[in-house]
């Protein structure tokens, strides 16, 4: 049955979703700034030049998305309702301009590692039967709107995607270095979701289902947004940004990681006293009776993502330009005058 439906579906099978973190990972060539970017701050590492931040698959969460598996009757083209958005994983490598990994010491090897938390509002708007767009809804409509990057060299912290903490610990050493907000979500940002068939939810296999058996939908989309640079440290970042740009595929049932039991929807970290944490809404009872994305009010999806930054030119690069513009002009006007 399990190998059956995956196979059936043509958005979830395992060469497709490798196949689209591929994808993903060099489309990502030439979006954003080369950045200086220290990986561990005061640490050992000296600074890099930084293309893209590679993320590791990780979990994402829509909650209060019942209209979802509503058929059109009941929720019609065009509708529109707000849903909570929520999103933890970690980074896997730096890449340079030409998307190689950057060397760095002690990332991700047991001595420190980088992590990305969100949590937003989003408008979704059916545009059929099994899909919907997703957008930004104004700022009044917002019950939350961050996007944080975590530095955490504890051992004992570290994320876990299944249980779902350690995404945004706050201590003597770990600390939150990027802090923005969305601005724009790319209109072409949407989910699909067939309620038609189901599925084993966590098909992981480097350590089986961790779910009691608990079914899915099949689910597949992508979201790409903007996010302002409010707050940095200077450690870490050296040069001035403008924005940050994530990018991720969504689809489940999952294959590529755990599905993460919990997700943080406060901003501005996690000390090891917080245990306030956002569950998925899955539904009541015995986990073989759940369906994710049915018998809740929440969809949860393995995401594949990369971001880059937009940089602040320097004033002098900015002078240079007007510099080599203002220098055209006359040539320009010399032609004329010896054509003349």
């Amino acid at each position: 049955m399990r190998e059956a439906a995956t196979s059936s579906r043509g958005w979830f099978n395992r060469r497709a979703v490798a196949a689209a973190a591929s994808s993903l990972l060099l489309s990502s060539s030439g979006w954003g700034s080369l950045i200086n970017f220290d990986p561990d701050g005061a640490g050992g590492n000296t600074t890099k030049q930084i293309g893209t931040f590679a993320f590791l698959p990780g979990s994402s969460l829509m909650q209060n998305v019942a209209h979802f598996h509503e058929d059109t009757a009941t929720f019609p083209l065009g509708s529109t309702f707000n849903f909570d958005v929520y999103l933890q994983a970690r980074v896997g490598n730096l890449l340079d301009v030409t998307n190689t990994p950057v060397a760095v010491s002690g990332f991700n090897t047991g001595g420190f590692e980088l992590t990305a938390v969100t949590h937003f509002t989003a408008t979704a708007t059916r545009t059929s039967a099994t899909k919907f767009t997703i957008s930004l809804p104004p700022v009044g409509q917002q019950t939350s709107n961050f996007f944080e990057i975590y530095y955490d060299p504890n051992a004992g912290t570290k994320a876990n995607d299944l249980a779902g903490t350690g995404f945004n610990d706050v201590s003597t050493t770990a600390k939150q270095i990027f802090s923005g907000k969305l601005i724009s979500i790319t209109p072409t940002s949407n989910i699909s979701v067939d309620t038609s068939s189901i599925d084993l939810f966590d098909q992981y296999d480097a350590d089986g289902d961790n779910y009691g058996g608990m079914q899915s939908i099949f689910s597949g989309g992508n979201l790409k947004f903007n996010t302002s640079v409010d707050s940095v440290d200077s450690s870490f970042f050296t040069d001035s940004m403008s924005t940050f740009t994530f990018n991720t595929s969504l689809q489940s049932p999952f294959s590529s990681v755990d599905p993460g039991a919990q997700f943080s929807g406060a901003a501005g970290g996690r000390t090891a006293s917080d245990t306030t944490y956002v569950l998925p809404d899955a539904g009541s009872g015995a986990q073989s009776s759940k369906t994710n994305g049915l018998t809740g009010t929440g969809l949860e999806d393995q995401s594949f993502a990369n971001g880059t930054f937009t940089a602040v030119p320097e004033p002098a690069s900015l002078l240079g330009l007007a510099a080599f513009a203002g220098g055209l002009m006359p040539r320009r006007r010399s032609r004329t005058r010896s054509s003349k």
